[in-house]
């Protein structure tokens, strides 16, 4: 994950990447889901082929960190802590931190991005909070290839005690089987809480019931 000083108070800074075994990739800039395949080799070559599965108006810092990240040919590793991914032609580096084992996703709260992301078709079956995260289990026509899902912000927290927000799961659905598959996602609800509450409900379209969450 990376972090910049440069967004409003109160906003968690959302730039990430995820780097699958099967060598596909997602992550997300503050507007941009992104998508996309990864390979390297043991000499430190490292080669990212990735592209935005959502197409808004960008943030400069944003559309500098996917320029970046274009560019990357170098990686080296510090600490089993964090991943420096680097162009070795502008001495450029991005520095990634590393996520806790039990992998959730920030959540972006983007009015823009609520309003304009693309969805494939899944049906929500469960939801949980297992401290910090939410797990979101969904079934979608699948069984042979890869998807990813977002959680995203409407952008508009509502003035109430707790404070409320409306929230929408996205799935980008790679699969072109028709089996029907169960999948679970996992989000971090302390990057969609705003600093200064300790408390929120949520409202997660096509879900029946408020989901109440208390800083972990």
């Amino acid at each position: 994950m990376v972090e910049s000083e440069e967004l409003e108070p109160g906003i968690i800074p959302l730039a990430y990447i995820i780097l699958k075994e099967d060598q596909t990739m997602s992550g997300m800039t503050s507007r941009n889901i992104l998508g996309g395949t990864y390979h390297y080799d043991e000499t430190g070559i490292i080669k990212l082929d990735f592209n935005p599965l959502t197409r808004v108006y960008d943030t400069p810092w944003s559309a500098s960190f996917q320029h970046m990240l274009s560019a990357v040919n170098r990686y080296r590793l510090e600490d089993e802590e964090r991943l420096f991914l680097i162009n070795t032609e502008t001495e450029e580096e991005l520095e990634f931190l590393r996520m806790s084992s039990n992998i959730c996703t920030p959540i972006p709260n983007s009015r823009q991005l609520y309003d304009q992301a693309h969805t494939d078709y899944f049906t929500i079956e469960d939801v949980v909070i297992a401290g910090k995260c939410l797990e979101v289990t969904i079934e979608y026509s699948g069984g042979c290839g890869e998807a990813d899902a977002v959680l995203i912000g409407s952008g508009n927290y509502m003035e109430s005690l707790p404070v409320q927000l409306d929230v929408k799961l996205f799935l980008k659905d790679e699969d072109p089987c028709e089996a029907l598959v169960r999948k679970s996602f996992y989000f971090n609800l302390n990057t969609i809480l705003p600093q200064e509450e300790e408390a929120i409900v949520l409202h997660l379209e096509d879900w029946p019931m408020d989901i109440h969450y208390t800083r972990n």
